[in-house]
C-alpha cells in the first residue's frame, strides 16, 4: 500500500529541535493568512487510559490566536480571550518538521492563561471532561476540545475551516471542506469563541 502524501496550508519555516518552555510564543505561516500566532501554555499535559491512570504525558498545550501579520518583527497583542480555535494538546512535530518557529518567550502571568482549560472524552455514550494535567471535571467549560494529542496536520485543518478556507489535499485529492468525523463538532466554529 502507498504511503499517503498530505499537503498543509501551512509554509515551511525552518525545523527546529530546541526545547519547548512555557511561554514560548511562535509563529506559523497560513498561505492564505500570513503569520498566525500561537503560544505554548504547559510542556507536560498529562493523558489518562479508560481506568484513569497517566498512560502518557510531556505533550504540548498551545493556544492558536485569531492573529495575523505581514511578518514576525514585532510580536502583536496575544489576548486568551482571542482564540481561533480552543486549546490544543498537540506533539512537537509542528517544530520538528518547521511549520512552527519559535520567536520569543514571555513568561505567562494569570492575564495570559484561561481559568480553566477543558478537554472532553466520549466513554460509550457518555461525556467526561478533563484539564490538561488529567484532573477530571465535573462539567464542560467553555472552549472545551476533544481530550487527544494532535499535531501540527490536523491544527492546519482545524484553522482552515475556522478561518473558511479550503483543507489541503491528501493524495492530490480535495477533502471535503468539513470532515465526517467533525460535522456537528462544536470545536470547530468559525467567529469568536466563548472563553472562560
Amino acid at each position: 500500500m502507498a504511503k499517503k502524501t498530505y499537503s498543509i496550508n501551512m509554509e515551511f519555516l525552518g525545523m527546529s529541535r530546541k526545547k519547548l518552555q512555557p511561554g514560548d510564543i511562535f509563529v506559523y505561516k497560513n498561505k492564505y493568512k500570513g503569520y498566525g500566532w500561537g503560544r505554548v501554555i504547559n510542556t507536560d499535559v498529562k493523558l489518562l487510559d479508560y481506568e484513569g491512570k497517566i498512560s502518557m504525558r510531556g505533550f504540548l498545550l498551545i493556544y492558536i490566536y485569531n492573529v495575523f501579520t505581514d511578518n514576525i518583527k514585532n510580536i502583536p497583542e496575544l489576548k486568551k480571550g482571542n482564540l481561533l480555535v480552543p486549546p490544543d494538546i498537540i506533539n512537537r512535530r509542528g517544530w520538528l518538521d518547521g511549520y512552527f518557529k519559535t520567536v520569543f518567550n514571555k513568561s505567562l502571568t494569570v492575564g495570559d492563561v484561561l481559568r480553566q482549560h477543558c478537554f472532553k472524552d466520549k466513554v460509550g455514550d457518555n461525556l467526561r471532561y478533563y484539564d490538561d494535567n488529567g484532573n477530571r471535571l465535573t462539567k464542560e467549560i467553555e472552549p472545551c476540545a476533544w481530550y487527544g494529542v494532535g499535531n501540527h496536520r490536523g491544527l492546519d485543518d482545524k484553522i482552515s475551516i475556522a478561518l473558511g478556507i479550503p483543507l489541503a489535499p491528501v493524495d492530490g485529492h480535495e477533502k471535503e471542506q468539513i470532515p465526517k468525523a467533525w460535522k456537528n463538532n462544536p470545536d470547530i466554529k468559525f467567529g469568536k469563541l466563548s472563553t472562560n
